[in-house]
């Protein structure tokens, strides 16, 4: 008969060789009540998901079919959006490439951005292809490497935002070296600085606006749980 001691031995050595569940980001874990991520992991998984980190992992701990597929569907609409204003960048970088006046340094970002859109509507078309066949346990199969699946799922996002940078860097740099005219050439200087300036602001704001975007719910729900405890 197996003797207490040897049972606990054979536990932990079971447990030793069973992949456990991590508890940290740097082990593959989005989130968890003693490590939550930065805010800055937090605001990138908003931009190119869509989706907060808790809301993330309780996905990706899932085992509930309908959830997956909710998910699959969200994504697939997301990069069906993407690829409309991905199709716009597209267009303005294919403009500036053609043209006689843009040169230089202008030239090579311009290149950047049309580069970098291809690629965000290829992975888009090639994500959405794959995946809107693909079974819930597909989905719950990647959740396995979480970060590997984050990688890939936000690739569309990551260089469609890339192209949408050098677009603008494109435009910009144009303006500081366009000299035919003193009073347009100060004109465009003043209105890509102006943008630019604007542009950081609302992202700021808009940075500042969702950091808390859900706490609140969450809270109001934990309060709910609690009464109804105190009740009971």
């Amino acid at each position: 008969m197996t003797t207490a001691d040897e049972q606990q031995r054979l536990v932990h050595s079971h447990n030793m060789r069973s992949p456990q569940l991590p508890h940290t980001l740097s082990q593959g874990r989005i989130y968890s009540e003693k490590s939550q991520p930065s805010f800055f992991l937090t605001l990138c998984l908003l931009v190119l998901l869509g989706i907060r980190p808790k809301r993330l992992q309780s996905q990706l701990d899932s085992d509930d079919p309908k959830s997956w597929e909710d998910f699959r569907e969200g994504l697939i609409k997301r990069w069906g959006t993407l690829g409309i204003t991905s199709g716009l960048v597209l267009s303005a970088a294919t403009t500036l490439l053609f043209s006689d006046s843009v040169k230089g340094a202008s030239l090579v970002a311009a290149f950047a951005c049309f580069c970098a859109t291809i690629i965000s509507i290829s992975f888009g078309t090639a994500l959405t292809f794959i995946f809107t066949d693909a079974p819930a346990h597909d989905f719950k199969a990647l959740a396995t490497r979480p970060l590997h699946m984050l990688f890939l799922l936000s690739i569309p996002n990551m260089f469609a935002m890339g192209s949408m940078v050098a677009l603008y860097i494109s435009i910009t740099i144009f303006a500081w070296t366009f000299t035919e005219s003193t009073v347009v050439s100060v004109l465009v200087k003043l209105g890509t600085t102006a943008g630019a300036i604007v542009m950081a602001l609302l992202f700021a704001y808009a940075a500042w606006l969702v950091k808390d975007m859900g706490k609140r719910k969450e809270e109001m729900m934990m309060k709910s749980e609690w009464r109804i405890r105190d009740e009971d």
